[in-house]
């Protein structure tokens, strides 16, 4: 913590306290936070206040509060000091995983609703804030529906990308969980997707040539008269 006092240093302390205490609740724990980040804490204890708060939330099963701390959590990231991530690694890489699955949870409930766009969006702020291999095959998956609909060339390349993503980045992925299986999946999808984006790249040159042809001869006969 920084030697600064804060106004919400006291409640952060007692929060902090209550976390190792088996006889408290995930209740007590949350009120203390939300107490001491609305009093004012230093940015790096604001930080893990949030990550706290997304897993205390998620204890009481109020996942729409724990989604909500989480993004709050990620949107301070970039000015948290780096003591304070290497501190916490485990933290952050638990909070990524709890904080990817709502994400999918949500996407999962938008697309049983047909909201398939609003789920599209939803992948991708999990793969921008947290990286889950679980977002990311929701997205190959998506985008291969998408192009069945239209812009079959450029969304096959969009799930082309997030398919290679998986099985290319295994060191940075595997400390998440069911990655073995998301990468299993991956692999057996990476045949099939290239050669469907071959045959679409192929039809697309082929259009376009087509098109080139047809605009050439009406121009001829324009000519001619």
């Amino acid at each position: 913590m920084s030697d600064k006092v804060y106004p919400g240093d006291e409640f952060f302390d007692q929060a902090l306290r209550l976390c190792i205490n088996d006889n408290d609740t995930a209740e007590e724990e949350n009120t203390l936070f939300l107490k001491a980040i609305n009093k004012g804490l230093a940015l790096d204890d604001e930080w893990l206040a949030y990550n706290f708060l997304g897993s205390g939330y998620l204890e009481v099963s109020d996942d729409q509060r724990a989604l909500s701390a989480y993004r709050k959590a990620f949107a301070l990231i970039d000015k948290v000091s780096k003591e304070k991530l290497s501190d916490q690694k485990d933290l952050l890489k638990a909070s990524k995983q709890k904080c990817g699955i709502l994400f999918c949870i949500k996407g999962v409930e938008q697309e049983e609703a047909s909201e398939y766009f609003d789920a599209q969006a939803t992948y991708e702020e999990a793969v921008k804030l947290t990286d889950h291999p679980i977002a990311h095959e929701k997205l190959v998956r998506l985008y291969e529906i998408f192009s069945g609909v239209k812009n079959k060339t450029e969304n096959l390349k969009k799930a082309v990308y997030h398919n290679d993503y998986i099985i290319n980045n295994e060191t940075q992925l595997e400390h998440f969980p069911k990655y073995q299986e998301v990468l299993a999946y991956a692999k057996e999808k990476k045949s099939s997707l290239s050669k469907e984006l071959g045959a679409a790249t192929t039809g697309h040159k082929v259009k376009i040539i087509v098109g080139v042809i047809i605009a050439f001869m009406i121009l001829r006969l324009i000519g001619c008269h």
